[in-house]
């Protein structure tokens, strides 16, 4: 099932509006990070999913932005297939934690 152009709009629209918020935010010296929590596999590979996730990264290329991933081997288990279980939360939180470190994207922690 392809995601509709009035939806593909929407979503565009709304990461314009993500760039506008973050470009000061980005001038002002932070170092921005995106990461992506995982979730249920089929909503993970769902057209809007997919969309979202393509537009997300065209606008914010992993080459000029920090980007955590889940790990693909891993499995996660959700309380309503979007939001970690409590076991999945400490290990996807531990996980993003080893990024942020092995990246050099914290500097006190």
């Amino acid at each position: 099932m392809k995601l509709s152009k009035n939806a593909e709009k929407k979503i565009m629209a709304n990461v314009k509006v993500l760039q506008d918020l973050l470009d000061p935010i980005e001038k002002s010296g932070t170092r921005i990070v995106f990461f992506e929590a995982p979730f249920d596999k089929d909503f993970m590979s769902s057209p809007a999913s997919l969309f979202l996730r393509q537009a997300l990264v065209g606008a914010f290329p992993p080459t000029k932005y920090g980007w955590i991933f889940p790990e693909g081997d891993q499995i996660y288990n959700t309380t309503d297939s979007i939001h970690l279980d409590k076991e999945g939360g400490i290990r996807f939180s531990n996980y993003m934690l080893n990024q942020l470190r092995i990246n050099g994207w914290l500097s006190n922690i």
